[in-house]
């Protein structure tokens, strides 16, 4: 499973046991079935970080963004670019916000 995802899940609370690799985050008499809760949490965990995976691109693009406006002669494709990218990363966060939070 992969580390993040391993995270999450125990960040989450849920309890799992894969009997092909044997790997599990059960001790003794811990098991209990996962309640709905559970795979809530865990999926509001992995959205949070997709949206905080798109405010830190829209970061990342409007400091390219003022980077280039900083040169003498800014060449206005790479700004566009830059800006554009930047628009589109606070978009997409705010729509994954909006759509599984209900909130701006």
């Amino acid at each position: 499973m992969n580390k993040r995802i391993q995270q999450l899940v125990e960040q989450a609370g849920l309890k799992h046991h894969n009997w092909i690799t044997n790997e599990s985050n059960v001790t003794d008499g811990d098991f209990k079935y996962p309640r709905l809760e559970d795979y809530e949490k865990f999926t509001k965990l992995i959205v949070q970080e997709c949206i905080q995976m798109c405010d830190q691109a829209a970061k990342q693009s409007e400091a390219t963004l003022h980077a280039i406006l900083a040169e003498k002669n800014p060449d206005l494709g790479p700004t566009l670019v830059a800006k554009g990218a930047q628009i589109q990363a606070e978009k997409l966060s705010k729509n994954i916000n909006q759509h599984f939070f209900g909130a701006d």
